[in-house]
């Protein structure tokens, strides 16, 4: 059905979808500008935010690269033509035969048709937005209609960003109040009680004092507790994930087909990881509409154990991966993940998850007796839960894909041999986990045709180890280099037969 719609209808419904998708005013402003100029095919672009005093105060452009831009200096300020705009666009064939025009400042780039918007809602001008050189001559009436037709949808955007912002501030300082007033009536009223308690034992018989003092620690224990619980209100967490992403498909203004699968439990998500996801699938979501192509998109989520994994999918057109590597909205996608200390992996067309090569890890030197119980749970954590998990995400994305694939865990020499572990026995158990793991994962994925192996090194020539044990023998060590090329092959299609191996990595050691 969409194929049937004008043109500039489905690409204005496009671009509607794009710039009302955003709910971060940082990204509405970019957004809008890289759309208008989209639409029209104008090489430059920029939005300028008008201030209190009715000049520029923001200024964002796209079609200059930063660095001209720093030669180029300071953002303009509203003055000459873009000043000229105010309650109704302005459309040039040459922009320097404008009588208001100005001139270029050193190193701007020369700039001849030009098309002016203002963005505003209701009668409230935001800011204008600003096209110039069309890749085909001039800006034409129907590009004119195009962009005041977008720069009312970003007016509503960024009206609604600001309405969102404002009342986030107002709850956040409603709660902060409520808050206030419960420590006011309940923890700080305990602890005064407390005070005038133990001042009054002064100079009490020492039994009367030591009673005293008893209850009061039992006082202060209880008022404790309830100051954690404040701390964790102020926490606050974010019960209904599912239901928030669920709002952005629906928000989403097109007629593709948008599923939603979830699991798991999402109750326990921080607000500001909850934020970031949300924003991460509407950003992803909007891609898709806008440059895919395709007939659905698959948006799935799904929280266990402590992770959460949201994955979104379509079955359009796809682009080239390390050709857009920070286009298409990657780079700020990659950068939400990142933030939240989560992994960002991108596919293109007909690409499925063929290699996973698992290096997180820990180490902790200390004999039995000196050595705590957090030590265990720290080397299990960091050594064998991360590689059950990875591998779970990896086999689930290899199993989708139906081609198969290659898994790589990394274990070491006291994993396969724990007599050599004595002293760090907290990380030999947690290394022969990682073995027995992968020996079992490499027969229940083998139906699959994906191969699990593990490398087992001894210690490898580092500076780090060099610099620690400076009287060994290290031209015994394997090298990085070597390790890497056996993790390779076990990761490479040219291994068609071993699976289950855990291959020793020792060098002359």
């Amino acid at each position: 059905m969409v194929e049937r719609l004008p043109t500039t209808v489905r690409r204005l419904v496009e671009a509607a979808a794009s710039v009302a998708g955003q709910t971060e005013l940082s990204n509405v402003l970019r957004i809008t500008v890289k759309t208008a100029m989209e639409l029209t095919g104008a090489k430059y672009g920029a939005l300028g935010v008008i201030g209190s005093h009715g000049t520029l105060s923001d200024f964002i452009f796209e079609g200059v690269d930063r660095e001209l831009a720093d030669r180029i200096g300071r953002h303009p300020v509203g003055r000459g033509v873009l000043g000229a705009i105010r309650d109704k666009p302005l459309r040039l064939a040459n922009l320097s035969a404008h009588a208001d025009a100005v001139g270029f400042p050193s190193h701007h780039p020369a700039m001849e048709s030009f098309l002016g918007v203002p963005v505003g809602l209701g009668g409230y001008t935001f800011g204008n937005l600003y096209l110039a050189d069309k890749d085909e001559g001039e800006f034409t009436a129907e590009d004119e209609a195009l962009v005041l037709a977008l720069a009312v949808i970003a007016g509503s955007a960024v009206s609604r960003a600001r309405l969102e912002r404002r009342l986030e501030r107002a709850a956040l300082v409603e709660d902060r109040e409520r808050i206030a007033r419960d420590m006011h009536d309940g923890v700080i009223q305990e602890l005064f009680a407390v005070g005038l308690a133990l001042q009054a034992s002064v100079g009490a018989d020492p039994t009367a004092t030591d009673d005293g003092i008893r209850r009061a620690m039992v006082s202060i224990d209880g008022a404790m507790q309830r100051l954690r619980e404040y701390i964790f209100d102020l926490q606050a967490q974010v019960p209904d994930f599912e239901a928030r992403l669920r709002s952005v498909v629906g928000q989403a203004a097109t007629e593709i087909d948008i599923r939603v699968e979830t699991s798991g439990d999402f109750s326990k998500l921080p607000r500001p990881f909850a934020e970031q996801l949300i924003q991460f699938a509407r950003e992803a979501i909007s891609n898709a509409i806008r440059h895919s192509g395709a007939a659905t998109i698959q948006v799935r989520a799904a929280a266990d154990d402590g992770t959460v994994r949201l994955e979104i999918e379509d079955d359009g057109i796809g682009f080239d991966v390390e050709a857009n590597a920070e286009g298409m909205g990657i780079a700020n996608m990659r950068e939400r993940i990142s933030t939240l200390g989560g992994l960002f992996v991108a596919y293109g067309p007909n690409r499925r998850l063929w290699a996973s090569v698992h290096l997180v890890g820990g180490f902790h030197w200390g004999g039995l007796a000196d050595s705590p119980a957090s030590v265990f749970d720290e080397m299990m954590a960091l050594n064998a839960r991360s590689c059950y998990l990875a591998c779970r995400a990896a086999a689930a994305a290899m199993k989708r894909g139906g081609d198969g694939g290659r898994i790589v865990n990394v274990t070491a020499r006291p994993g396969l041999d724990p007599t050599a572990g004595a002293s760090m026995v907290a990380y030999t158990g947690a290394k022969a986990a990682v073995a027995a793991m992968t020996q079992a994962m490499a027969e229940e994925l083998a139906p699959n045709g994906i191969w699990v192996n593990a490398v087992a090194p001894s210690i490898m020539d580092t500076p780090r180890n060099r610099a620690d044990m400076p009287n060994a023998n290290h031209a015994e060590w394997p090298t990085p280099e070597e390790v890497a090329e056996t993790i390779t092959f076990l990761a490479s299609p040219s291994n068609r037969t071993t699976r289950g191996a855990l291959v020793p990595v020792y060098g002359r050691a």
